[in-house]
């Protein structure tokens, strides 16, 4: 069976089937991530650029697995993942606070989908466990010698080998769980403390993007999104209007447009502009529409 790692800024590998997060050049350093924070990491990643509302990551992620959507859970995944990327090196901003609407993968981190085949995601895993892991092929090459030579030899080295791997199955199998149980601790221990005291005592807080209104249309507000906190690019009301006419997205009463763009843009470069067209229900974003243009380049 194939399945999909994700090669993140060419230094990390994310693995959704073995949850876990690690460095490409040294397969010993991994971290273990949640069911749900391995879920939440895959969908972010899946919707790369894209701005994703509260109310459609709850109706993605935790009411189809019948939990109960919590703005205290969402936050507490998020900074796990956060300060599992930090932990292994990578101190760029991945994933970006959209201030009352939600979260967005940042577009200007490479991503990169490796194929694996099931057996080599098994070998793969298994190396991040030993030292000196013996060679299947090699260990079969032996011991068909063997049965030429002697019977006995064959029967003894079978069994030793066979041991070895049960005790080597068995120390990985303890340390994966050893790994699953702080951070189901962890977790736990993060979403009962109140939002407030959590936000504060987090080291290294990521400040949030400032929304900055540059327009409107019809009678719905552009909204730009910095690429990153301090960012000075901005749109011009007219550039702004552009970019939503070609989205082709229609203003409806209570919506508003969000404009967001790689940093190639802002250094006058051909990149990626985004358009995500929000619905709004008693001043709360229900729900987002989103639009990619390629090989924009922006006139200053």
């Amino acid at each position: 069976m194939v399945q999909k790692d994700y090669i993140i800024d060419h230094t990390i590998r994310f693995s959704p089937a073995s949850e876990t997060l690690g460095l490409i050049d040294n397969p010993d350093s991994f971290v273990v991530l949640t069911p749900a924070c391995n879920r939440l990491l895959m969908y972010l990643i899946s919707n790369q650029g894209a701005v994703l509302s509260r109310e459609r990551i709850f109706s993605t992620l935790w009411e189809q697995y019948g939990k109960t959507p919590s703005n205290s859970s969402l936050n507490s995944y998020i900074s796990l993942i956060r300060k599992s990327f930090v932990n292994l090196g990578l101190s760029n901003e991945i994933i970006s606070t959209i201030p009352k609407i939600g979260f967005l993968f940042n577009s200007d981190i490479q991503v990169e989908v490796e194929l694996i085949e099931s057996k080599d995601v098994d070998a793969r895993n298994e190396d991040t466990s030993r030292e000196d892991s013996p060679d299947i092929n090699t260990g079969f090459s032996e011991h068909n010698n063997a049965l030429k030579d002697s019977h006995d030899l064959e029967s003894t080295t079978h069994v030793n080998n066979k041991n070895k791997s049960n005790d080597i199955d068995f120390k990985y199998a303890m340390l994966k769980f050893g790994y699953r149980v702080f951070w189901f601790v962890f977790c736990v221990t993060l979403i009962v403390l109140p939002v407030l005291i959590f936000t504060n005592i987090m080291p290294n807080k990521i400040p949030p993007i400032n929304p900055v209104k540059v327009g409107k249309f019809g009678n719905c507000d552009i909204v730009f999104l910095p690429t990153h906190a301090g960012n000075t690019f901005m749109f011009s009301a007219a550039e702004a209007h552009d970019m939503v006419t070609i989205s082709g997205f229609t203003c409806k009463p209570g919506g508003v447009y969000y404009l967001y763009t790689n940093k190639r843009v802002s250094l006058s470069e051909e990149g990626r502009i985004y358009v995500s067209y929000c619905d709004l229900k008693n001043q709360r974003i229900m729900d987002c529409t989103n639009f990619i243009s390629e090989n924009i380049k922006l006139e200053n």
